[in-house]
């Protein structure tokens, strides 16, 4: 019994011997663990380059498309500086806009709309060329204006639209890129003229008038009455209204000698009637056979002083074919004196025009006593019109 527990009882030699397996074992298993580290960090260094090339080719598609999408021409590259003007035919006329890229391709569309009796000529490097109504007109330039000549020849009075365009490649698809597009409204005038017959059609009047021939005048302003507005929609009979102010054109005769001893002669002359329309902004005498009522009539009449010597001032009164009330009469301010030969042309405009067949306008001078001939101080026409 004690030899078997004495058996049993580890010496300090088997313990020794136990440590020494263990710390064999655990060196063994260090040394493959480093030995598999060492084996996965060749593999993954094995395999970097793809993988970092993978990424490196990701990142670069990304950064293309991006670029593609941002990558165009710069907007607002262009501005015009169009602005609605007044022209006249056969008279040169420059277009100007402002660019901020100086070395953009930019190519430029100038179109306008078919309007009678009108076309633009293009003016580029000293030649004057032609352009179709309604078709694009292509050109490019890296001055920032174009001279263009409009011609009309129908009309005394013509709104024309004009568009410009200007485009550009854009950098990443290559196509066409719109920069900037401008329209306005031109109005040609020929001083030849006298008939209006598109203004008036876009006016409801299209019966095409008969002119006489109105006088080469320098503009100038006379004291007038101040506007008042039509009674509208009012049951018959209507209301007078105060006609519009008149408009002067005063020419002067400087060649013409002052008699001291000699006296003045007021006469005054009808040039005819007709209405008024708004021409870009201006109001505009159309002469007419028939005054619609529905349109602002107008009369246009002339005072010359046609003696020898200085007139005093003077004043007119004017009857007019005012609805609902035949008595009607303007009476005018006090007007300057009249040297011999100068001359002054008016233009009286009216609201509610007569609503009869014919109607009477009697323009009447008083040139003060000094006047030496009375019979031609007044002068009176029949007018025809028309119901609208």
């Amino acid at each position: 019994m004690e030899r078997d527990q004495e058996h049993q009882t580890p010496t300090p030699e088997n313990e020794k011997t136990a440590s020494a397996v263990l710390k064999l074992l655990a060196i063994i298993g260090l040394v493959a663990i480093l030995a598999l580290a060492a084996w996965m960090s060749i593999q993954v260094i094995r395999l970097a380059p793809t993988a970092f090339t993978t990424v490196s080719s990701a990142v670069s598609s990304a950064s293309i498309s991006l670029s593609s999408i941002f990558s165009r021409a710069p907007e607002n590259d262009v501005e015009f500086s169009l602005s609605t003007s007044t022209l006249s035919s056969d008279e040169p006329f420059t277009i100007e806009w402002d660019r901020e890229t100086e070395n953009a391709e930019i190519t430029y569309l100038l179109e306008y709309e078919c309007a009678d009796g009108f076309s633009l000529h293009v003016v580029t490097a000293g030649t004057s060329t032609d352009t179709i109504c309604n078709e694009p007109f292509e050109f490019t330039t890296v001055d920032t204006s174009l001279e263009i000549i409009p011609v009309s020849t129908s009309n005394r009075f013509l709104d024309v639209t004009l568009t410009l365009r200007a485009l550009a490649e854009d950098f990443a698809t290559g196509t066409p890129q719109e920069l900037a597009n401008d329209t306005v409204t031109l109005t040609v005038i020929n001083d030849n003229l006298t008939d209006s017959p598109a203004t008036l059609a876009d006016n409801g009047i299209g019966e095409t008038p008969e002119t006489p021939e109105t006088p080469s005048q320098t503009a100038s302003v006379a004291d007038a009455p101040t506007d008042t507005t039509p009674a509208v929609g009012a049951p018959a009979p209507v209301e007078p209204v105060a006609p519009r102010k008149p408009t002067t054109v005063y020419v002067p005769n400087p060649r013409v000698a002052i008699d001291p001893d000699g006296r003045p002669d007021l006469a005054v002359t009808i040039l005819g009637t007709g209405v008024v329309l708004d021409v870009n902004d201006n109001d505009s005498f159309f002469p007419l056979k028939k005054i619609p009522t529905d349109q602002r009539g107008a009369v246009q009449f002339e005072v010359e002083n046609v003696g020898n010597n200085v007139s005093k001032s003077w004043d007119f009164t004017a009857q007019l074919p005012i609805e609902g009330d035949d008595d009607f009469e303007f009476e005018s301010p006090k007007q300057d004196p009249l040297k011999p030969g100068d001359k002054i042309t008016f233009t009286l405009k009216f609201d509610s025009v007569l609503e009869d067949d014919r109607g009477t306008i009697k323009i009447k001078l008083d040139p003060g006593s000094a006047d030496r001939n009375d019979a031609n101080d007044d002068a009176t026409v029949i007018v025809t019109i028309e119901e609208k």
